[in-house]
């Protein structure tokens, strides 16, 4: 009975010092990754399979929603634009 005692006072302080170093961050909530997300290819939703004239964001840059990332050859749209027009 001497003998656990001193065992038992030992895996308790063991036990109390890993919480410590666990917690020890203290406000930190969740867990936070950091990394890159590498696309490859990426399937755009258009009508028609129309030319791309200019990509205006490059691989790397910061985008924010709504930004205009490329745009389309709207040469062979534009008779039936003025065609629905007039």
């Amino acid at each position: 009975m001497k003998r656990l005692l001193p065992i038992a006072l030992l895996v308790g302080a063991a036990i109390a010092v890993i919480w410590w170093l666990a917690n020890r961050h203290g406000t930190q909530q969740g867990l936070v990754l950091y990394g890159n997300v590498d696309l490859r290819q990426v399937d755009l939703a258009f009508n028609a399979s129309e030319r791309v004239t200019a990509v205006l964001a490059q691989e790397g840059d910061h985008v924010k929603q709504g930004q205009l990332l490329a745009q389309l050859d709207t040469t062979r749209l534009q008779p039936q634009v003025a065609k629905a027009i007039s």
